[in-house]
């Protein structure tokens, strides 16, 4: 026998028994064995108070206690410690009752030798840990089932519920789960809804395979719907045989609502802009080439440009299509001259003022009275607004996915972040008692003790990654100097930056704007950003850190990015200040580029990222309404790019909190 002494107490009050009891056990154990004894049952309670024991042998005949009373008195002193009776009463009813009270085992005198004894000690313990581990398990699974916000159910092969958790008998108007049992979908549900859902499961009974985020409508018999995400997978038993459906549903109704108001938004919006008059005008040719144009009056809305001025450059309508739509436009004007037939195209023009906007331009041929074409006449409508809805309503799409996804992620990590944060402190107390004990005198157990010091580290750093992420402090913000901030940053990872043989080098311009901001928060964007560029070059490299002030220009910024979650936009023309810092290491594969602000996303290798501290960055740009992007650049490397408004001259001290 190997492994740790199992610890008996055997309460015995007949010295014989006791002796004879130690010689059989310590020719089969090996000496790994170690019996304490107690004569009554009073004894035998202190004892287990005190702890420290792995299984009870039990006799049922006591001065102060005799047969199952014996066992009903030690029962109240012990939780998890297995109790063996083994007396030489011979009698099945009291065996029977003695295992009702909770007994492991129960064992005659006389009958079993030191080999079997043994046995059905260790059986005894193991059965005691299994239920324990089970009980742990089913308790985990309780809270779970009786906590989480998403409706659970299991179902048998019939579709009646045999299991549900509070979430899914509230959505039905009952406050205890017990009284859904037995019923059916069809007792809660429209039929025709119940009739679709119990086609589902009859699915993924004959199958096996499961239905994985199915948006459902819901609709209930008083007439109203709900909107759900469901999962609905096969419930199997010991043998692998499908008995019945396990089911996941969560609420989306806000979601699908908020989604639906924003398309018959959009849809109320392009009817009205539909309904606004649109300008016509007319392109007369010679032998197929322009020689003027006429334009209705309300080209000047549209494209910034008079009536007259159209008339008098004949190719003017030519110049103000955006460059990159010019081919395509005049390859359908001349196809659809050529071929006698309408055509309508949607393209870019430049204003007169230089802003881009959309136009839907549709024109039909027009004869003479020989039939040959000599003109034809077009409708010209703006439907930049019409293209700015259909953006809109996939950014809005977007966010509202992004937003359920962060704040699920959000609440995760702060729960993971809380739960974890105090036993890490236990276990770093714990540490540095080690550290100052006598044991850390031994080299091999300094070593030792250290490692764990610094995982510790490792693992806060994690929990408050968690922590920043979840629920980012408020923002203090303060007028303050970007290239100071940059060269603090610099001076809190100079050492790595050294340590890994990294050559930097600082473009920082002169008379930099201030930009308005939380200083210790930029900080942590820059040291993030740096400590990300080292750990890229991790043979040496080149890390360059610029900064410059600059205007905003219209082709960058027409309005605000699709994906912008802050809803600030930048105005072109508008000051700004941008940070640049460019390593010279491996880079980003492309296929990851899109994903590095995803939570808990990495491409470093295991134990050097969490995977949070780039989501955490972008996080804090946003709230301070700037922008931030990170590339491959074209020679090698990677150059992340921060952008911040610019204070201007005059501007108030005080600034709305973003």
């Amino acid at each position: 026998m190997s492994g740790t002494p199992i610890h008996v107490l055997l309460v015995e009050d007949n010295p014989g028994d006791v002796a004879l009891l130690k010689i059989l056990l310590a020719e089969e154990s090996e000496g790994r064995v170690v019996i304490e004894t107690a004569s009554r049952i009073s004894e035998a309670a202190k004892r287990l108070n005190a702890g420290g024991f792995d299984v009870v042998l039990l006799d049922l005949t006591l001065p102060d206690a005799r047969g199952t009373e014996a066992l009903d008195r030690l029962q109240e002193h012990v939780s998890r410690v297995p109790i063996i009776v083994q007396t030489g009463m011979d009698d099945d009813d009291v065996a029977v009752k003695a295992m009702q009270l909770g007994a492991q085992d129960y064992i005659t005198k006389g009958r079993s030798d030191g080999r079997l004894l043994m046995r059905r000690i260790r059986q005894a313990i193991e059965r005691t840990r299994m239920a324990r581990d089970l009980a742990e398990h089913r308790r985990r699974l309780d809270a779970l089932l009786e906590n989480i916000p998403d409706r659970v159910y299991f179902k048998n092969r019939a579709g009646e519920f045999i299991q549900v958790n509070p979430s899914l008998a509230r959505l039905y108007g009952f406050d205890d789960p017990r009284q859904v049992l037995g019923k059916t979908d069809a007792d809660f549900f429209s039929a025709e809804h119940a009739v679709q859902a119990r086609a589902d499961e009859d699915d993924v009974l004959r199958t096996g395979r499961p239905i994985v985020g199915k948006m459902e409508k819901e609709t209930f018999p008083d007439g109203h719907t709900t909107w759900a995400l469901t999962t609905k997978m096969p419930l199997k038993n010991e043998a692998g045989e499908i008995i019945g459906t396990i089911g996941v549903s969560r609420d989306i109704t806000e979601l699908k609502t908020a989604e639906i108001a924003l398309r018959s938004s959009e849809e109320r919006y392009v009817r009205l802009l539909d309904s606004v008059k649109d300008y016509v005008y007319s392109v007369v040719l010679d032998k197929g080439r322009v020689v003027s144009t006429q334009h209705g009056a309300g080209c000047l809305a549209v494209t910034g440009y008079s009536p007259e001025e159209f008339e008098k450059d004949a190719m003017l309508w030519h110049r103000i299509i955006f460059p990159e739509d010019r081919d395509a436009v005049v390859n359908m004007v001349l196809s659809a001259v050529k071929d006698d037939t309408p055509f309508e195209v949607e393209h870019r023009l430049v204003r007169k003022d230089g802003e881009i906007r959309w136009i839907r331009n549709k024109h039909v041929p027009r004869r003479n009275a020989s039939g040959r074409i000599v003109a034809y006449d077009g409708l010209m409508s703006d439907i930049t607004e019409k293209k700015r809805a259909d953006e809109d309503l996939r950014a809005a799409q977007a966010q509202l996915m992004q937003a359920e996804k962060l704040h699920s992620s959000g609440q995760l990590a702060a729960g993971v972040a809380h739960e974890v944060k105090n036993p890490l402190q236990v276990i770093l107390i714990g540490s540095q008692f080690l550290s100052d004990s006598p044991l850390a005198a031994d080299p091999q157990m300094r070593a030792v003790i250290q490692e764990m010091l610094d995982a510790v580290q490792r693992a806060n750093g994690v929990v408050q990654d968690l922590l920043d992420f979840a629920s980012p402090r408020e923002l203090g913000m303060q007028p303050r100097s970007l290239n100071a901030l940059l060269e603090k940053a610099i001076r809190f990872v100079r050492h790595d930056i050294t340590k890994a043989g990294i050559q930097i080098v600082t473009h920082l311009a002169d008379r930099l704007p201030e930009v308005f901001v939380d200083a210790t928060k930029i900080e942590q964007v820059f040291v993030n950003l740096i400590t990300n560029a080292c750990h890229a070059m991790p043979h040496g490299g080149k890390l360059t850190v610029t900064t410059r002030e600059r205007m905003m220009s219209a082709a960058e910024s027409p309005r605000h990015d699709s994906g912008d979650r802050s809803g600030i936009r930048f105005r072109p023309g508008e000051a700004v200040v941008t940070a640049e810092i460019r390593d010279t290491g491996t880079g980003v594969p492309p296929e990851k580029l899109g994903r590095i602000f995803e939570p808990f996303f990495t491409t470093k290798s295991t134990g050097k990222g969490t995977g949070l501290g780039l989501c955490v960055t972008q996080k804090i740009i946003d709230l301070h309404r700037g922008k931030i992007s990170i590339e491959n650049h074209p020679e090698g490397g990677v150059i992340a790019s921060v952008t911040l408004k610019a204070i201007k001259q005059g501007d108030n001290a005080r600034k709305e909190r973003p």
